[in-house]
Formats: C-alpha cells, structure tokens, sequence
C-alpha cells in the first residue's frame, strides 16, 4: 500500500493504519482523508475540514486563469465514494497503480495535476476514489509565505501536465477540443504554446487513452455522476457552518509537533551549520528551483539553507 502525504502535516492516530487496512480490503479503490487546516505556530488543527473533491470541467474564476479539468472541494460532509482527491493525503495499492492505471504520474513533468490526473484515470479505469472518516491536517501556504518562486520551466510544466491529462482521456475529438481550447483561452499562455507543448510525449498520450479506451466506463458516464459539472462562475460555493461533533474529541487525538522553524542561508562550499558550525552528516531535505538546498544539521538537526556558488 502507498500513502502520499506533502510536507507540513498533522495526522489523526489511527489515520494510516485505517487507510491501509480499506485499501486492502478494496484493491482498486483510492483511499482519501478529509484533510483540515493546521496552524503553522502552534501545530494545531485549525479551519474547515473538507471531504474530498468535485470535478469542473471548464473552470472559470475571477482573477484567475482559466482551468480545464479542475478539482474544487465538496461543500458537502460526508464520508464515501467521491469525484476527486484533495489536499495530498491518499492511499492506493502499488499494484492497482502500476497495472491498473499504468502508472499515470511516470509521464509527468514535475509538480502539477498529480491528483486531477490519479482522480479521473482511477474511475475511467474501473476504480473508485472513496473519502474514509480519518482526518489529515495541512498547512497551507499563502502566495506570499512561499519560500521558493516557480521559474518559467515549472510553469509550463504544470499546464503541460494538464495538456496532457486531456489527450490521455478516452475524449471524441469534440470533447477534446472544448477542453483544449478552455486550456488556450488563457492569453498568458499563447506566447509559450510552443514550450508547453514540447513537454508532452504525445504517443504516451495516445497509449494511455487506448488504454483507458477498452474500459467499460466512458466520459460520457463520468459526466453524468454527481460531483462532475460543467462550469463554475467567480462565485465560490457557500461551506457550511462548523458543526459541534456528537462525541467528543480526545485530548490526545492530536500529536504536538514543534513548529518549524525559519530557515537560515548559509554560503556553500563549506556547508556549515550557521546553528552549531558542523560542517558534516547534514541530510538535503528539498533542492529549490533556484538550485538552494534545505538541509538538517546533522549534529543539532536543526534547518538551513545552503546557496551553491559557482
């Protein structure tokens, strides 16, 4: 069994051994938390808890750009079968991804789409994407308390892996062309077409779809399912007041964790510890775009930030 997570989270006991245990018993479901807010200070769960996602298949919103086959979270709170994962803490057996799916994420091109990508290909395959009553809290980063910028290679990569989702799907040319020209509307991304769509391998693409093809289910079934819609307008679906649990809550539901704490750049070669000065057995945890490397101290184990000069 695989469990993805991302960085920055806090778990419900029990969270991992539930997952394991339903994705077991269901080969070829995908298995999804109801994923929180955490606070990023005090490490407590904190904000509205949501329970999976709704499909948009051309997504409009103000101020943002246009979004074929994108993910929004369900207004509703409940637990089952669902459109789409959501805030990066799922489960799927290895098997089931590997000769199941064909692996859908190993043609990618970076970050991006991942979950758009595993939710439609696991239901058009013959899989269900199930919510279970397990809760995963997330930090979410706000656009300016991201501590790294995506270079332009990164951004095309994104909507490449979108681009290529599209011409993986078992679509008529009609269907494909109303999500591809959604993708085009978008002016900023007509000066880089061409670098787009030089990150798509477009014969896997067509393997995928022939795949995907001799599947029983359709696009024109996954359409219909509750949770698929075709358009949403700037206006953001109303979430529902906060409702006090029927049972309550252990104290110790939730480990404590030390917040994290700030990185600190330090100058390499050299490598340093800018804590205690321990220049070896330092661990890189996440190589930046702009080639900086986080590592942990080896002897302190406390971050920084190491800046390669050439």
């Amino acid at each position: 069994v695989v469990v993805i997570v991302d960085g920055h989270m806090a778990f419900d006991r029990g969270l991992f051994a539930e997952m394991t245990r339903y994705v077991l018993g269901h080969p070829n479901h995908v298995a999804c938390a109801c994923v929180g807010g955490l606070n990023p200070e005090t490490w407590e769960p904190c904000g509205a808890v949501y329970h999976g996602a709704n499909v948009v298949l051309r997504l409009v919103e103000k101020g943002m750009p246009n979004t074929p086959l994108a993910l929004k979270w369900r207004p509703e709170r409940d637990c089952g079968p669902v459109r789409g994962v959501l805030g990066a803490c799922y489960a799927f057996s290895r098997e089931w991804y590997v000769d199941g799916l064909g692996a859908p994420w190993s043609g990618g091109t970076g970050w991006g789409c991942d979950e758009e990508t595993l939710s439609l290909t696991n239901w058009l395959s013959g899989g269900e994407t199930v919510v279970l009553p397990v809760t995963a809290h997330h930090w979410y980063r706000t656009q300016g308390n991201v501590p790294y910028r995506a270079d332009a290679l990164a951004v095309y990569g994104q909507w490449a892996n979108r681009l290529r989702l599209i011409k993986s799907l078992p679509l008529a040319p009609e269907q494909e062309k109303e999500l591809t020209d959604h993708l085009w509307s978008n002016g900023s991304l007509r000066t880089c077409r061409s670098q787009i769509e030089s990150l798509v391998d477009f014969a896997d693409c067509a393997e995928r779809r022939a795949r995907m093809a001799k599947s029983s289910r359709t696009w024109e079934d996954f359409c219909s399912l509750p949770g698929v819609s075709d358009t949403v307008d700037s206006a953001p679906v109303p979430f529902p007041p906060r409702q006090k649990p029927t049972e309550p809550i252990a104290a110790a539901t939730f480990s404590t964790r030390k917040p994290p704490e700030d990185n600190r750049v330090v100058v390499d070669p050299g490598i340093r510890c800018v804590h205690c000065s321990e220049a070896y057995g330092h661990t890189v945890t996440n190589t930046y775009p702009n080639g900086r490397r986080r590592m942990l101290c080896g002897s302190c184990g406390r971050p920084f930030v190491a800046q390669r000069v050439l």
